[in-house]
C-alpha cells in the first residue's frame, strides 16, 4: 500500500513540476533563457541546444520552429511522454519483468543523443538543417 501512496505522490510532484515549467516557459521571452555553456565555450552545438527555446515555441503552437531549434526534442516528445505515463501507471511486478528492457532502452537513448550531437555539427547540408 506505501508504494502505491509513493507513486501518486510522484505523480502529482511531477506534474505540478511540468505544469509550472511550462508556465515559465509559456510566459518568459526566449531572449531571457542563458545561452548553452558548451556553445559558448566550444562553438559546438550540443543535442539539447535549443531544447528550451523550442519548448518555448511548442507552447505557443509553432511547430515547424520548434523543429529548426532541436528536432530531437520535438520528434521525441510524444514517445517520451507515453513511456512516462507507463512507468508511472505500472505496477512494481511489471516495472521488475521490463527491468532489462528499459536497460536497453536507456543504451539505445543515449547512442540517439549522441549521433544526434555529432550530426548537428557536421558543416554541410543538410546536416546545417538540424542546427539551431
Amino acid at each position: 500500500m506505501a508504494a502505491t501512496g509513493n507513486c501518486t505522490r510522484l505523480t502529482i510532484w511531477l506534474l505540478a513540476a511540468t505544469v509550472i515549467s511550462a508556465g515559465v516557459l509559456y510566459f518568459v521571452p526566449p531572449a531571457c533563457f542563458p545561452p548553452c555553456p558548451l556553445h559558448v565555450l566550444t562553438g559546438w552545438n550540443c543535442p539539447g541546444c535549443g531544447a528550451t527555446r523550442a519548448a518555448h515555441e511548442l507552447l505557443h503552437g509553432h511547430v515547424r520552429t520548434a523543429l529548426h531549434l532541436n528536432a530531437l526534442l520535438v520528434l521525441t516528445l510524444p514517445v517520451m511522454l507515453v513511456g512516462l505515463w507507463q512507468v508511472l501507471n505500472s505496477s512494481t511486478g511489471e516495472r521488475d519483468k521490463k527491468r532489462i528492457v528499459y536497460r536497453y532502452l536507456g543504451w539505445l537513448i543515449l547512442l540517439v543523443v549522441l549521433t544526434f550531437g555529432i550530426v548537428r555539427n557536421i558543416p554541410f547540408y543538410p546536416f546545417t538543417l538540424i542546427a539551431p
